[in-house]
């Protein structure tokens, strides 16, 4: 819905394509749509840039969850005894890889492949307060998140700063500047 309100007002705007898409965290998922509903009106999109997104692989959001309850969790369950530690976390895994019809509910948007080049910034640093490092994240999730199958045309450009600083100064430059090199591609062609 997000999406479809945003196309309306780019094609108020800008009614003839190309197109140039980019989005940042969970915008980038809109934009991600944006592109989607693009293309099935019959409408080239000649740039779709995603700005650390995360993908929508189940194994790399099982990942991004564990590192957020481990981090928010970590002080209370260090103090318990290394039995009660290995029960609570193994009952966590069991509950989580299990999905029930609920939360497929609760979140009913899924990613659709998207045959066309995507473009990820990916930021290189861990947040502050991460419990995993970055490399982890990326050693075991290069992509990110986002699958071959779902992206078979994936460019990755990794930028300087966390998710949250790579849009300041002085992270931003270096980001702005990649950027304008796909910008101007995309016009070229």
């Amino acid at each position: 819905a997000l999406a479809t309100h945003h196309l309306e007002d780019i094609l108020a705007v800008q009614p003839q394509a190309p197109y140039l898409i980019a989005g940042y965290s969970t915008g980038g998922l809109i934009a991600w749509e944006i592109a989607q509903q693009l293309r099935a009106m019959g409408k080239e999109v000649a740039l779709l840039a995603i700005l650390d997104t995360d993908g929508p692989h189940r194994f790399y959001q099982t990942y991004l969850h564990w590192n957020c309850t481990l981090r928010s969790k970590w002080d209370k369950l260090t103090q318990l005894p290394i039995a009660e530690q290995l029960s609570i976390l193994s009952q966590k895994i069991a509950k989580k890889t299990s999905l029930s019809t609920e939360e497929h509910i609760a979140d009913p948007y899924l990613v659709q492949p998207y045959p066309d080049r995507v473009t990820l910034f990916l930021a290189t640093k861990a947040d502050r307060g991460n419990f995993f490092s970055h490399k982890i994240k990326l050693g075991l999730c290069p992509r990110a998140g986002w699958d071959e199958a779902r992206v078979p045309q994936l460019k990755i450009e990794q930028v300087p700063g966390d998710h949250f600083n790579m849009l300041e100064e002085p992270h931003v430059k270096v980001l702005g500047t990649k950027l304008k090199q796909y910008l101007t591609m995309s016009n070229e062609q």
